[in-house]
Formats: C-alpha cells, structure tokens, sequence
C-alpha cells in the first residue's frame, strides 16, 4: 500500500491539520499572497452549508442583514481607546489610493464595531427605533505571522451581528440568546459538543465588558474558540454618540474557523474529510465511522444548499484518492425489516451512476 500523504497526528498534530485541510480538497495556501489561502470548492461547500443555518436562526430572531464598507477611517478606531490598542498589531492600512496620498488613512476592515457604531448614531433618533438588530457577512483582514488554513489566516470570512437596545438587561439577554445560536448549529448541524462560558479579562474582546464564547475540544485535546457574543455596554455607543437613544450594544461573530473545526474533530490519520463513498460495482464502503458525516450531509441536502459532483464508482486503485477527498451525499434514514414485527432503523445512501459514453 503505497504511503498516506497525510501526516500522522501522533507525530505532529499541526502538520496533520494542515495536510487534512489539503488533501481533503478544502483549500490551499495563496502562497503569492501572504497568509492567504484560497477556498476551494469542497470548503466553499461547508461555509455555505453552515451560512444557510446560522442565517436562517439569525432573522428568526429579528435580525436583518446589511453591509458596511471594507474601509474605515483609522481616526474611528481611536475613539475608543482599549479597542484601537487590541488591534494595532494586526491593522492593514491604506496610505495611497489613486496615484495620490490620502489625507486620513483607511483601515482594511479588522472588524466593524466604529463603523456600524457610527451609523447606528444617525439611524437611531429615539426609542421607537429600538432594538436594532444587525448582521453583517464579509470578510476581514488581520495581520498574521503565524497561519493555519481555516483557523487564523490574514483574510478570512465570518459574520459580525451587531444589536442596539434600550437598556442592559436587553442587551446582555441578546448576547445570551445568540451564544446558544451558534451553539444550537454546532451541537445539531454539525454534530460538534461545545462547552459555553465567559472569557476572562485577558480574553476577552478588546472594548468589551464582558466576553462569552463557545469552545469545542480538539483531537489534539485542547479548545478551539468557535464562536464569540460580547457585552460592549456604553463603551462604543459613547464613542460615537449612540447613547442619546440607546443604553447598551452587544456584538457576536463567527466565521470560516467552523470549517476548521469540523475537519479537526471528524478526520482521521488517513481520511482528512469523511464524506466519500468508494467501492465496484454496487458495494459501497463508508470511508468514515463519524456519525457527525452522515449527519451534516443530510443537513446539507435538507438545507436546499446545492452539492457537489454525484458519487461515483471508482476502480480500487483510485479509492485512496477520493478517501481524502469531500464528496457530498445524500444520505436518508428509512427502516429495514429485521423480522416481520419490528424494523430495523439504517442509513440509505442514495447516489447516482456515473454516465458512460
């Protein structure tokens, strides 16, 4: 048997993750760029998958989506103090657009606290305008020395929702509710344990109050931060004069480190991305023992989010390849009969033959 490409976990848990995420089809490095990646279809897949559940639970809770400018003035990010101080290490910034230099410099968006604060201020007049419930997708870009694929690159994707209430007691309800969204889509989507809590102050978000997160255990046995949900209290409203009408901000996000996250607690040595069904003829082998598999496949198909490529049959030499591939499935629970008085539950995998010409 000719050797795995993938490196064992024993043996170094970082390279393992790396050659999972590669040779699982999921993405690549942008090797031109610095600290870039390019995602590729089979990752695309899953972000778009986990996009449709969390969007879906976010506007059945009020919120509507928008879609604030990749540059922000950097003199907003030093209205508030602790949040400029955070962020300065990772800060891209723009000097020279249109062959002249500019007067003030944009920030390449880090995140949109400033920003979405400073058109909160115009756009809320009085309480009749309250709560105000934002979701942003986008991307950002945070300067990094040291990347992983998915889980810390320059540029990323994610989603950042931002809320405006009329008292405390609201606004940290809001942060509660939507920290048991993301973990609702990470406990029965993607079939992920999470543990909930609050960051110390060390952690937390920088211009925060309070921080609170959900964190999933790795195979190489630590936590992985998952997704976050903040108390920002006055501190940004203050900055840009949004307390006139609204006592308290919250913020939450999540991003493309779910797919991280998922690859590290369902891959295997030599199976990067259990989700392909190899064999001849009509037997199939299922390349993956994880439940977890099965059960995002099916929340795929259910979901209406569109799949990739049929599986295919695949002569035995060429299984190895497509076991560290991602193939969607269509996965369907029925019941076999095991005696004449009571069924047997199973899993029915339906997919189509390829055509021969």
């Amino acid at each position: 048997m000719a050797e795995s490409p993938i490196t064992l976990r024993a043996q170094d848990y970082a390279t393992w993750y790396q050659d999972v995420v590669v040779e699982g089809d999921l993405a690549e490095p942008a090797e031109i760029v610095k600290g870039c990646m390019v995602i590729k279809a089979n990752g695309y897949a899953v972000w778009e998958l986990l996009q449709h559940e969390l969007d879906t639970r976010f506007k059945a809770t009020g919120h509507q989506n928008v879609y604030f400018p990749l540059l922000i003035p950097q003199g907003f990010l030093r209205r508030e103090a602790e949040h400029v101080e955070g962020f300065s290490p990772e800060l891209a910034v723009v000097t020279i657009a249109g062959g002249k230099e500019l007067e003030e410099p944009y920030v390449i968006r880090p995140t949109s606290e400033t920003i979405i604060g400073h058109f909160f201020a115009k756009w809320i007049q009085s309480w009749r305008d309250l709560p105000m419930l934002v979701n942003q997708w986008a991307n950002v870009v945070r300067w990094e020395l040291r990347t992983r694929l998915f889980l810390r690159t320059t540029e990323f994707l994610w989603q950042e929702g931002h809320t405006a209430h009329a008292t405390h007691e609201e606004a940290f309800e809001e942060v509660l509710r939507m920290l048991g969204v993301y973990a609702e889509v990470a406990e029965d989507v993607m079939a992920m344990p999470v543990v909930r809590g609050m960051k110390t102050q060390a952690e937390k978000f920088a211009g925060a109050l309070h921080s609170y997160s959900i964190e999933a255990m790795m195979q190489n046995g630590l936590a992985l931060q998952a997704a976050t949900s903040h108390d920002l209290g006055q501190n940004f409203g203050k900055a840009f004069d949004v307390t006139r009408n609204a006592e308290r901000c919250s913020k939450r996000r999540t991003g493309s480190r779910l797919t991280s996250a998922l690859a590290s607690m369902t891959a295997k040595d030599r199976q990067p991305a259990p989700s392909s069904f190899t064999g001849s003829g009509a037997a199939f082998r299922w390349c993956s023992s994880s439940v977890r598999v099965i059960w995002l496949r099916a929340a795929w198909y259910s979901s209406g989010v569109t799949p990739g490529p049929s599986i295919r049959f695949h002569r035995p030499r060429l299984a190895a390849r497509w076991q560290r591939r991602s193939r969607p499935y269509k996965a369907i629970y029925t019941a076999r009969p095991s005696s004449a008085s009571r069924p047997t539950p199973c899993w029915r995998i339906r997919c189509a033959r390829r055509n021969r010409s």
